[in-house]
C-alpha cells in the first residue's frame, strides 16, 4: 500500500528531528567525548599488561585516583547535555509515531502542565507590572510635591513579597523626611548610608547635601569629615550640587583654592556659583579675580535671561552682581526691568531689599528716611524695613523731633491703609517703648499679638513687656508665651534671653541658667554685658560665689571697654 500523502510528510519532519538532534548531540557531544576518550586513554596505559607490575600498580593507583572521576563527570555532563537538547526532538516523534489514543491520555496532562506554566508566567508578569505602576506612581507624585501619597508607594514597595530594595527604601526616606517623620527617614538614610562603611551612593549624596547645607548655615561644624566622607561615596559627582558641596568642605577646610576649582566646575553648568567665587577672592584680597568672577556672573546670567527674561530669580541675582561691580544704578534699573515684565511678590521684595541695602550705606538721615518709605511702596510687609524705622527713631544723634513725627506718622498711615498692619502695630509698639509710655506699647504689642499670634518678633516682644509687670498673673502669661515662641524659633538667641530672664523673675534658676549660659557667645556689647549680670546673679542663687564674682568682673570689663559700648 503506498503511503499517503500525510505520513510523507509526517515521515519526512521524523527524519528531519532525527537530523537535529543527531547535529546537536554531536556538536554539544562532541568536545565531553573527545576529553573522555583523552581520559580513557591514559586509563588504558596505566592498566597496559605490557608495563612490570609495579609501574602497573602505581599507574592504576594515580588513574583510579585522579582521572577516573573526571571521566565520570564528563560522562554525567554528556548525558545530562544531551538528554536536555534532545528532550523536545523525541517528545515530538514520540507524539507522531504514537496512536491518536495514547496522545489523547497524554493530552490532559499536557494541558495541566501548560496552564501551571501560564499561571506561574501571569503571577510573575503582574508583579512585575503592579510593581511598575506604583514606581510610576510614586516618581509622578514626588514630582507633584506629593510626598504623602509617594510614602504610601514606597511603603507598599520596600515589603513587596518580603524584599525590599535600596532604591525604594532610599525614596521611602526621603520622603518621611518631607512629611515630618524625620528620625525615621534619617533612621533609613544612615542604614543606606552609614557614616564610615561606603552604602547605596544616591543615600551618600542625599546626606553628603544635606550636611553640606547645615554647615554653609553655620551648623553641625562637626559634621565636617562626614561631609567629605559622603561626597567621595556619592553618586553623581559630576553633577554641580556635588562639586558646589565639595567647595563648601574644602572653604571650611580653610582651603579656598581647591574650593575655586570646584566652583569653577560648578560655574560652568550655573553662573550663580560665580558670586560665590568672588565671594572667595573678596576674602582673601585678590580683587582683580573678585572683579573677572563677577564679570563672569554678572554675563553668564545675562546670557540665561535672553532665554527667560520672566525669570526673577535669574534677574534678582545678575543685579546683585552688578551692585557687587559698583553699579548701583544699573543694578536699580535691573530690577525695574523685571517689575514692568512681571509684577510679582518675589521682584517686589528684592526692590525692597535694595533699598534697604542702600539705606545701609547711606549717612544722612533724611535720605535714609526716603530709602526706607520707598521699600514700603514695593513691599509694604518686608520686616526689615520696620527695623530700620525703630532703629532710626532710637537713634537720638540722627533723629530729630520733626523726623520722629515722620517715622510715626509713617508707621500709622500704614495701619490707615489696611496694609501691614500686624507689623506696624509691633514697630509702633517700639517706639512708645522707646518714648516711654509703657500702656500705650503693650497695647499696640497685643493688636499685632492678636492680628498674628505666629508672629515670632510680636510674641518675643510681648512676653518681654508684660515680664516687666509686677501683676504674677501677667509673669505666668509673659512665660507660657516665652516657652511657646522659643519652641517655634528654637535657634533665635534673643528669643531664649527673653525666657531666660522670665525664669529668673520665676525664681526658676536651674531652667534660667540652661537658657541663658550657651548665649554668651551669641551677643556683643551691651547685650552681653546683660548676659553676663544675669548669669552673676544666678550664680549668686545658687550659692556658687565663685561663678557669681567671675560673670560679674566680665560685666565690668564690658562696661570699660570702649569698643564693647557700641
Amino acid at each position: 500500500m503506498r503511503p499517503s500523502f500525510l505520513q510523507k510528510i509526517t515521515g519526512a519532519f521524523l527524519q528531519l528531528l532525527e537530523a537535529i538532534s543527531f547535529v546537536m548531540q554531536n556538536i554539544i557531544g562532541w568536545p565531553l567525548k573527545a576529553i573522555r576518550r583523552s581520559f580513557t586513554h591514559t586509563v588504558d596505559q596505566a592498566t597496559n599488561p605490557a608495563l612490570d607490575a609495579n609501574n602497573q600498580r602505581k599507574k592504576r593507583s594515580w588513574a583510579n585516583w585522579f582521572f577516573l572521576p573526571f571521566i565520570e563527570t564528563s560522562r554525567f555532563l554528556y548525558r545530562l547535555i544531551v538528554s536536555v537538547i534532545s528532550f523536545p526532538f523525541r517528545f515530538i516523534k514520540h507524539l507522531l509515531t504514537h496512536t491518536k489514543s495514547e496522545f489523547l491520555w497524554c493530552l490532559p496532562a499536557m494541558l495541566a502542565l501548560s496552564l501551571l506554566v501560564l499561571v506561574v508566567a501571569r503571577v510573575f508578569t503582574q508583579n512585575q507590572q503592579i510593581q511598575g505602576q506604583y514606581r510610576g506612581g510614586l516618581a509622578k507624585s514626588m514630582r507633584a510635591g506629593d510626598f504623602e501619597r509617594g510614602k504610601t508607594y514606597c511603603q507598599r514597595l520596600v515589603t513587596w513579597g518580603g524584599e525590599t530594595y535600596e532604591s525604594d527604601r532610599f525614596n521611602l526616606a526621603v520622603c518621611l523626611l518631607q512629611t515630618g517623620e524625620a528620625n525615621t527617614g534619617l533612621q533609613i538614610l544612615n542604614e543606606l548610608a552609614p557614616n564610615d562603611t561606603a552604602g547605596y551612593p544616591a543615600a551618600h549624596r542625599f546626606k553628603a547635601l544635606l550636611l553640606s547645607d547645615q554647615l554653609s548655615r553655620g551648623k553641625q561644624p562637626e559634621s565636617l569629615d562626614q561631609l567629605i566622607f559622603h561626597l567621595t561615596n556619592s553618586s553623581d559627582q559630576n553633577s554641580q550640587a556635588i562639586q558646589a558641596a565639595y567647595g563648601t568642605y574644602y572653604m571650611l577646610s580653610k582651603q579656598p583654592q581647591r574650593a575655586i576649582n570646584y566652583l569653577e566646575l560648578a560655574a560652568k553648568k550655573n553662573p550663580l556659583f560665580y558670586l560665590e567665587i568672588a565671594d572667595i577672592y573678596e576674602s582673601t584680597g585678590d580683587k582683580t579675580k573678585r572683579i573677572s568672577a563677577l564679570r563672569n556672573a554678572e554675563s553668564g546670567l545675562d546670557a540665561l535671561l535672553q532665554k527667560d527674561p520672566a525669570n526673577h530669580e535669574i534677574r534678582i541675582q545678575k543685579a546683585a552682581a552688578l551692585n557687587k561691580l559698583g553699579l548701583r544704578e544699573q543694578a536699580k534699573q535691573e530690577l525695574e526691568r523685571g517689575r514692568l515684565l512681571r509684577r510679582d511678590s518675589q521682584i517686589n521684595r528684592a526692590l525692597a531689599d535694595f533699598h534697604v541695602m542702600i539705606y545701609d550705606q547711606t549717612p544722612n538721615s533724611e535720605e535714609k528716611l526716603a530709602l526706607l518709605q520707598s521699600a514700603l511702596n514695593y513691599d509694604i510687609n518686608f520686616l526689615p524695613i520696620y527695623q530700620r524705622l525703630i532703629a532710626q527713631f532710637r537713634d537720638q544723634s540722627s533723629a530729630s523731633p520733626e523726623q520722629r513725627a515722620k517715622i510715626e506718622l509713617l508707621l500709622n498711615e500704614s495701619i490707615a491703609d489696611g496694609k501691614s498692619t500686624a507689623i506696624a502695630h509691633f514697630a509702633i509698639s517700639n517706639l512708645k517703648s522707646l518714648e516711654g509710655k509703657k500702656e500705650d506699647a503693650i497695647w499696640h504689642i497685643e493688636r499685632a499679638f492678636a492680628l498674628d499670634p505666629q508672629f515670632g518678633f510680636v510674641s518675643n516682644n510681648l512676653a518681654f513687656m508684660l515680664s516687666n509687670e509686677t501683676d504674677e498673673g501677667d509673669l505666668d502669661r509673659a512665660y507660657d508665651l516665652a516657652v511657646n515662641t522659643t519652641k517655634k524659633f528654637p535657634e533665635n538667641a534673643d528669643f531664649r534671653h527673653t525666657l531666660g530672664s522670665i525664669l529668673i523673675k520665676k525664681g526658676q534658676f536651674d531652667d534660667a541658667l540652661g537658657q541663658l549660659e550657651p548665649l554668651i557667645d551669641k551677643f556683643r556689647a551691651q547685650k552681653k554685658r546683660t548676659i553676663h549680670e544675669e548669669l552673676s546673679f544666678i550664680y549668686q542663687n545658687l550659692g556658687k560665689p565663685e561663678l557669681s564674682q567671675a560673670h560679674n568682673q566680665r560685666a565690668k570689663n564690658l562696661a570699660q571697654s570702649p569698643q564693647n559700648k557700641k
